[in-house]
């Protein structure tokens, strides 16, 4: 094992004090990051079960929230998710899906209330670290034939449904919240990326179509956001991108679309974008899709200047490039991607984190770089890029 991996002193010992509230129970930034680490790597032959038993409790120091803004992140839907991915008949489990499932149709019910009404959602209520999305991932993996696992697909259908807006005949994802904290966004905009985006929907959508798990209207679904992301798909001497989101005045034609500033990142960036779209071909059985999918995953693993730029991290680092390279490898027949993936992993490693953090820090790092028996157990399901 390389000193990169899981020799990290800081992966070793949990903080004895919650650093902030929530900590314990948040994948993204807290001790369920390491958690799933050391868990994934026991379960593969390539860890202790100490480590991953110091973190898991510490994860639950405090009583697991059952809040509903919980979500695959946060509280008891990221507890149960870790637990769920590393020791799927854990007891705990149970009580923990009884907490996901009042979560559910709290969320969903007032979903379908801000539809009815004609308002524009936030981007936390569809979204995959914030949202339903989110939380689908999980219960498509824990239970896909159950009754909420459909109820959210139906959601993600609607939510593609135009709405009417200030003279404007918007997709329904679209947000007047501004992404990123920023300030005024007159208008609104709308969300491309994997994380945050209509790319999240767009991929459990896919997923479970692969899986056979369907409800009315899902491949229609699927197409409208394929189509309307088409529109905005742009390509130059680099490969094939899309933006991190469309403003008011760009979708009025008044302003061109930006040059995405997060490229290569999974949450923001062409590598989640484009694995959207390749699952999304491959459940329709769209090869023309297909292709300009993998063809823009390969650009983004040979653009050597733009990854010389990147942190190690799986958000919008190397690792989550070589995550989304590593997962679309294996559904594709041909070497073009598989090809990369020794220089991504090397690249990766090479990459400085700070922190422990999953999506921001070593743990995430950590978790892309364990050795490949690892990797069958699908840690990565929270990312939306396999399922």
């Amino acid at each position: 094992m390389t000193p990169t991996v899981l020799d990290d002193p800081h992966l070793h010992t949990p903080p004895a004090i919650d650093p902030g509230p929530g900590w314990g129970q948040s994948l993204a930034n807290g001790a369920l990051g390491p958690a799933l680490l050391h868990l994934a790597a026991a379960r593969s032959g390539n860890g202790t079960t100490e480590a991953a038993r110091a973190w898991l409790d510490a994860a639950t120091r405090t009583p697991v929230s059952s809040h509903p803004d919980g979500s695959l992140y946060c509280g008891a839907g990221a507890l149960a998710y870790v637990l769920h991915t590393t020791a799927p008949a854990h007891p705990a489990i149970a009580e923990l899906d009884a907490h996901i499932d009042t979560l559910v149709r709290t969320r969903l019910a007032a979903a379908h209330d801000r539809i009815e009404a004609g308002r524009l959602p936030a981007p936390s209520e569809f979204d995959v670290i914030n949202g339903l999305t989110g939380i689908g991932a999980y219960l498509l993996a824990r239970a896909p034939d159950s009754r909420r696992t459909a109820d959210i697909l139906t959601y993600l259908v609607r939510l593609t449904a135009p709405l009417h807006h200030d003279g404007d005949h918007l997709p329904g994802w679209w947000s007047l919240r501004a992404p990123l904290s920023r300030g005024a966004f007159p208008g609104g905009h709308a969300n491309l990326g994997l994380a945050h985006g209509i790319s999240g929907p767009l991929a459990l959508l896919s997923l479970a179509l692969r899986r056979g798990v369907t409800v009315a209207g899902q491949h229609r679904a699927i197409t409208r956001i394929c189509t309307w992301m088409d529109d905005w798909r742009a390509t130059d001497t680099d490969g094939t991108s899309w933006p991190r989101w469309i403003t008011r005045a760009q979708y009025r034609g008044a302003a061109p679309a930006e040059t995405n500033p997060m490229r290569l990142a999974w949450c923001y960036g062409t590598p989640g974008q484009a694995r959207a779209h390749h699952l999304a071909a491959l459940a329709t059985g769209d090869e023309r899709r297909r292709d300009t999918a993998v063809a823009a995953l390969a650009a983004c693993a040979a653009d050597a200047d733009r990854i010389a730029t990147m942190d190690g991290s799986l958000c919008h680092g190397r690792a989550g490039l070589l995550q989304c390279l590593r997962r679309a490898a294996a559904d594709d027949p041909t070497a073009t991607l598989a090809c990369h993936l020794p220089d991504l992993e090397h690249q990766a490693r090479a990459a400085a984190c700070t922190g422990t953090p999953f999506l921001e820090g070593s743990s995430g790092r950590a978790l892309a770089l364990l050795p490949a028996a690892a990797h069958t157990s699908p840690w990565d399901t929270c990312l939306l890029i396999t399922g």
